[in-house]
C-alpha cells in the first residue's frame, strides 16, 4: 500500500481481500489481536448477509500502534432483523460504542448512515480529523 507524507492512505477506495488485509496491516502483535476482532464482526455480519464492509481509522495508516479500527458496513442484502436480533453489539451506539469497542476492540457503523446529519460513515471515513482526504480499505466478504 502507498502512504501520503502524513501518513494517511492515498485517496481512494483500495479493494483488499481479508487475507491481503491481514498481511499488510497485521505486522505486529497489536494489530493482530484487533485483526481478531475484526474478523469476530465480519463473521457476525456475514452471517446476516453482509457482502462488504470498509476500514478506517489510523489502522489503515502507518501508525505502529493504531488504538483501535473502524469499520462500516454495506446493509445492501443484509436481514437487519436477524442483525439486530442475533448480534445487537454491532448496532449498540451508545456510550460511544463502548460494547464494541469491548468485544471486538474496534467500532461498526452502517456505511450509509450519517455520522452527522449531512454525512455518510463512508464519505465521512474518507478525510481525517483535519478535513485532508484520505484512502481507506474496502473489503469483498463473498
Amino acid at each position: 500500500m502507498d502512504f501520503q507524507k502524513n501518513g494517511n492512505l492515498l485517496t481512494g477506495i483500495h479493494t483488499l481481500t481479508i487475507e491481503e488485509f491481514e498481511n499488510l496491516f497485521g505486522y505486529n502483535e497489536h494489530r493482530k489481536m484487533l485483526i481478531q476482532g475484526l474478523k469476530l464482526g465480519i463473521k457476525e455480519l456475514q452471517l446476516c448477509g453482509c457482502q462488504e464492509i470498509y476500514i478506517d481509522g489510523s489502522f489503515v495508516t502507518e501508525k505502529e500502534i493504531p488504538g483501535d479500527f473502524d469499520a462500516c458496513w454495506e446493509e445492501n442484502g443484509m436481514d437487519i432483523d436477524k442483525l439486530i436480533r442475533e448480534f445487537p453489539t454491532l448496532v449498540d451506539f451508545d456510550n460511544e460504542r463502548e460494547r464494541q469497542k469491548t468485544v471486538y476492540s474496534g467500532e461498526f457503523f452502517p456505511a450509509r448512515g450519517g455520522a452527522s446529519p449531512y454525512d455518510l460513515y463512508i464519505d465521512f471515513f474518507q478525510s481525517d480529523k483535519d478535513g485532508n482526504a484520505k484512502g481507506i480499505i474496502k473489503i469483498l466478504l463473498k
